[in-house]
């Protein structure tokens, strides 16, 4: 159960379902591009290249992780026509240090890797699925449809406003799965 305030001070109870899209995110560094993490990524198509701007890392994700692929976006008014979504398991991250971009190898199948330049200035958002990480005070973003009065919830964004670090979190996410 989810209970929220809006901006005009009604209270609001919301079931958390598997049913529903249910995500925490919350700011993060280079330090998530770890191998074995799951990533979606908005990129535009160049040259036969991926140029990756925005990436949504899930540390959390559970089950078999599908091989990478590149699937092209929706056409939009004022997106660029090659603007793909790309999304898989990190294989591998490479720090060109010379370079304009930094290299993120995703798996597509044990011996077959797609690349995607990763943006100078470019976000990274990690996203977790567990209700217990949210916390009083966060922004809250609920979409949904309207039932008479009532709004269905088919999603519900809840964005801590703290910044993650890779290799803190990661090294004690290991050490909790030790225990």
């Amino acid at each position: 159960m989810l209970k929220l305030k809006d901006d005009a001070g009604t209270e609001h109870s919301f079931d958390i379902s598997p049913r529903m899209a249910f995500q925490i995110q919350s700011d993060g560094d280079d330090g998530f591009f770890a191998p074995g993490l799951f990533v979606e990524i908005d990129t535009t198509q160049s040259n036969k290249a991926y140029f990756g701007t925005a990436f949504l890392v899930y540390p959390d994700q559970t089950g078999r992780i599908p091989p990478a692929r590149a699937v092209k976006a929706p056409p939009m008014p004022g997106q660029s026509t090659q603007r793909y979504f790309v999304s898989g398991e990190i294989a591998r991250f490479e720090k060109v240090e010379d370079g304009k971009y930094d290299l993120l190898h995703l798996k597509v199948t044990p011996k077959s890797e797609l690349t995607v330049y990763i943006e100078p200035n470019h976000t990274l958002k990690v996203v977790q699925k567990d209700p217990q990480q949210a916390a009083v005070g966060q922004t809250v973003t609920v979409e949904g449809r309207l039932a008479g009065t009532r709004l269905i919830p088919a999603k519900i964004t809840i964005e801590t406003g703290v910044e993650l670090k890779g290799e803190e979190f990661l090294a004690a996410r290991k050490d909790a799965e030790k225990k």
